[in-house]
């Protein structure tokens, strides 16, 4: 199953004690673009406090549920400081997350929403969504927007072109051409499920086996 960032932001996320949780951002490696934490406002314990739980401690979203289940619990988060993100430590985790997260080691996955994507010959879109993988928290998507609106056109690239991520700016280089991203598969034509023949058929389109 693939699912699109808004998308798993739309689904409340689920403590061990049947809890409410909305779902705000996701931390990843910066380099992988690999999830680590699901970051969540809190909807109690700690009101309105932001909470940054380990990806391992996550079950798979159920979408026609409308939620995010997670094995995390009160005993498990510490203490909120003002303006900061709280950790909530699983057993046996290692200190991933410093007090003044995100960083070096763990990046805002929404701060690339907006973000130009630059092919080899030029800006080719914005990233409008993310396509994540629940079964490894891999990124394998990234659909960008085109045209006179943003959501004019949606285009999807695999995030095996991507060449260069700069999240200071933030920014993005692909190694592919403005017109090869322009002809690409439109998100706008699919209806369903983000997987089976249609990713299939993307890979097929950029030649990537």
């Amino acid at each position: 199953m693939l699912i699109r960032l808004k998308d798993l932001k739309s689904l409340s996320v689920e403590d061990s004690e049947a809890g409410r949780h909305a779902l705000i951002d996701l931390f990843v490696e910066p380099q992988a673009l690999r999830v680590t934490h699901a970051i969540m406002r809190l909807g109690r314990w700690f009101e309105r406090s932001q909470c940054a739980v380990a990806i391992g401690a996550m079950a798979k979203p159920d979408v026609e549920a409308g939620l995010w289940p997670g094995r995390f619990d009160e005993a498990g988060v510490g203490s909120p400081a003002p303006g900061g993100t709280v950790v909530c430590r699983m057993p046996g985790e290692d200190a991933l997350l410093p007090t003044d997260v995100p960083g070096d080691r763990v990046r805002s996955l929404s701060s690339l929403i907006g973000a130009p994507v630059v092919a080899r010959d030029g800006e080719a879109g914005r990233v409008m969504d993310l396509v994540i993988d629940p079964d490894d928290w891999s990124v394998p998507l990234l659909i960008l927007g085109s045209g006179e609106l943003l959501n004019e056109h949606q285009r999807v690239v695999p995030r095996r072109l991507i060449d260069r991520i700069d999240w200071d700016e933030p920014s993005l280089g692909v190694r592919a051409d403005a017109a090869a991203v322009e002809g690409s598969p439109d998100l706008h034509e699919f209806e369903g499920d983000l997987q089976g023949k249609w990713y299939n058929g993307v890979l097929a389109y950029y030649g990537i086996g």
